[in-house]
C-alpha cells in the first residue's frame, strides 16, 4: 500500500462504487444501505480495495475518510495497515513522513512490512527521521526494503544499528543509487541481535562484505550492479545459499586465484540490468565456480554483440567441472558456440526443460548455425541414447532464423513418431521469423495430429 503525496488517480471498476459511498449522508435515513452493511462485509471490501485487483489502489487512510463507520472499522483493524510502501517526494516529504509515522502507529504491536524509496535529500534531518522510525519499530518489521541515495546509508552507518533488534525480519533489500562503501566498516543487521529468521536478501550497489548479517541462515540472495568478486564473497559468507540471482554484474580488476565451491546452491540466474550485463570479459568468474548441487540455470544477456565477437560465457566449463545434474536450462540473448553447447547437452541427461530465446549461434568460423541445435538433438546419438533423453519441455524463439519449419518438424517427429515410445517430450513451443520460415498446410495437419495425441505444441 503506497502512501500518496496527493489524491490518487481515479480507477475504473468496482473501486468507483466504494468511492461513491463517500458521497452518502450517513444521517440520511432514506439511504440506509451503508448503515446496514455488516462489519464483516465492510472489512472484506476494505481488504479487497487495499490488496486485491489493482495494485496500491487505495490506502486505509483513504477508506477511513469515507465516513465515521468506515473510519472506526479501518482504524481498529491492524491487518489493513501491515504493508507500507512509500515513495518520498522532495515536495511534501514532511507530510509524507508524518503520515508514515501515523501509519506505523496504527499497526500497534503487530508485525508489518516496510518499503521506502526516495531521491537524495540535502536536508539530513529527513534521513534522521526515517532512521528513527526504523530504530523504534525494528522489532515489528518482517520485510524491509530501502531504495535510497547513498547519503542515507552513510547516515544509517553512523547510527548504532548493531543495537537494533530484528527478531521477525525474513527479507531485506538495500539498494543505493551509487556504489556504497560504509565509512566505519559495516552496516549492521547482525551481531548479537542478528535476525534469526532472515532467509532472503537483495543488495544493489553494495559491497556485501561490508554488511553484517546472519549470513549463515541466508538461503536466497539477489545482487544488483555488483562487482564480479562479490559472487565469491557471497558463497563464502552464505554457506547454505540455495538461489543466487545476479543482475548486471560488473567486471573489475579482481583476479580469481582459487576454486570456489558451493554444495548448497540449486539455482543460478544471470540477468541483465539496462546496459549492464554479466559476461563481457568475465569468463574466468564462472570457470572457477563449482556448483555440484545446481539444478536450474538461467542466462539472459539482455543484448548481444555482432557474431564477430567470441562467446564469453563459460557454460561448458561450469557444467563439466561442477558435475551437476541440471534439470532446467534457459539461455536468452547470448552468443552461443554451437559445438560446445551440444557437448554441454551431452553432459546433461537429467535435463527436463530447455529454453533458447533470441540467441546468436556460431561455429568455430563465426558462421551463423542456428539450425544445428535441432539437428543435434534430433540425430546425434551418444552411447546409443538421444541427447537430453529426459527432455519434457522445449522452447525456441528466433527473430531471424535461416532454416525452414521442416527442421523443427523433423526434430519433433524423431521424438514423437519414432515408435519407440521412449520420448518424454510433452511440450514444444517454437516461434521464428526468417526468409525460409513458411509453415505449410501439411505441417499444420501434422501439428494437429500431435495435439490429438495429447502433446502440447505451438509453432508460429
Amino acid at each position: 500500500m503506497a502512501i500518496p503525496v496527493q489524491q490518487i488517480d481515479k480507477k475504473t471498476g468496482d473501486l468507483e462504487i466504494i468511492r461513491g459511498l463517500g458521497g452518502l449522508d450517513v444521517g440520511d435515513h432514506s439511504k440506509p444501505q451503508l448503515l446496514t452493511i455488516p462489519s464483516e462485509l465492510l472489512l472484506e471490501i476494505s481488504r479487497w480495495a487495499i490488496t486485491g485487483g489493482l495494485s496500491s489502489a487505495m490506502t486505509p487512510l483513504q477508506l477511513g475518510g469515507i465516513c465515521r463507520s468506515w473510519r472506526e472499522l479501518v482504524f481498529q483493524c491492524y491487518e489493513l495497515w501491515q504493508s507500507i510502501d512509500v515513495f518520498l517526494y522532495k515536495s511534501g516529504v514532511w507530510t509524507q513522513i508524518s503520515l508514515l509515522e501515523e501509519w506505523v502507529e496504527r499497526t500497534g504491536d503487530h508485525p508489518f512490512s516496510l518499503s521506502i524509496s526516495a531521491p537524495r535529500f540535502r536536508d539530513s534531518t529527513v534521513y534522521e527521521r526515517i532512521i528513527q522510525i526504523l530504530q523504534n519499530n525494528s522489532s515489528q518489521i518482517t520485510t524491509l526494503k530501502i531504495l535510497m541515495g547513498r547519503d542515507f546509508f552513510y547516515a544509517f552507518d553512523e547510527t548504532e544499528t548493531a543495537h537494533y533488534s530484528w527478531p521477525l525480519l525474513t527479507d531485506i533489500t538495500l539498494r543505493a543509487d551509487h556504489q556504497f562503501t560504509p565509512g566505519r566498516g559495516t552496516v549492521h543487521f547482525g551481531g548479537a541481535n542478528a535476525p534469526p529468521r532472515l532467509t532472503s536478501a537483495t543488495f544493489g550497489m553494495f559491497h556485501i562484505s561490508k554488511v553484517s548479517l546472519a549470513w549463515a541462515s541466508l538461503l536466497n540472495l539477489h545482487l544488483h550492479a555488483a562487482l564480479a568478486r562479490q559472487i565469491y564473497e557471497a558463497m563464502s559468507l552464505a554457506k547454505r545459499l540455495q538461489t543466487l540471482t545476479l543482475s548486471g554484474v560488473w567486471l573489475d580488476t579482481f583476479r580469481i586465484t582459487s576454486i570456489t565451491t558451493s554444495h548448497s546452491l540449486r539455482r543460478l540466474a544471470v540477468l541483465p540490468k539496462g546496459e549492464r550485463t554479466f559476461g563481457w570479459g568475465c569468463r574466468d568468474a564462472f570457470e572457477s565456480l563449482r556448483l555440484p548441487a545446481l539444478e536450474s540455470l538461467e542466462i539472459d544477456r539482455g543484448h548481444v554483440r555482432s557474431p564477430g565477437y567470441r562467446p564469453t560465457f563459460a557454460l561448458y566449463s561450469l557444467i563439466l567441472r561442477s558435475q551437476c545434474s541440471l534439470v532446467d536450462l534457459s539461455i536468452a540473448r547470448t552468443r552461443v558456440h554451437e559445438s560446445l553447447f551440444i557437448e554441454t547437452l551431452i553432459l546433461l541427461p537429467s535435463l527436463r526443460s530447455l529454453r533458447l530465446i533470441d540467441n546468436i549461434w556460431m561455429d568455430d568460423d563465426y558462421a551463423l548455425q542456428d539450425s544445428a541445435i535441432f539437428d543435434a538433438i534430433t540425430h546425434e546419438i551418444h552411447n546409443h541414447q538421444l541427447i537430453v533423453p529426459n527432455l519434457e519441455k522445449f522452447t525456441f524463439k528466433g527473430d531471424a532464423v535461416s532454416f525452414s519449419p521442416d527442421v523443427v518438424m523433423g526434430f519433433l517427429a524423431a521424438r514423437w513418431d519414432a515408435g519407440s515410445g521412449e520420448s518424454r517430450l510433452q511440450s514444444a513451443s517454437i516461434q521464428a521469423e526468417g526468409p525460409n520460415w513458411d509453415i505449410k498446410e501439411v505441417n499444420l495437419a501434422t501439428i494437429e495430429g500431435w495435439r490429438e495425441r495429447g502433446y502440447t505444441v505451438s509453432i508460429a
